[in-house]
């Protein structure tokens, strides 16, 4: 048994990728969907 505490986006994470000698680079970000679950009980 489980109920659902709360749903919801995670903090941001910042990818960045850089060419070295190319005088080039790339910045992206990403934030995960999660859902946050409470277990109430386990039946056996």
């Amino acid at each position: 048994m489980a109920e659902v505490v709360t749903q919801g986006r995670g903090e941001k994470v910042k990818i960045v990728k850089f060419r070295r000698r190319k005088h080039s680079r790339k910045q992206q970000g990403h934030r995960q969907w999660f859902t946050e679950v409470k277990i109430t009980g386990i039946q056996a």
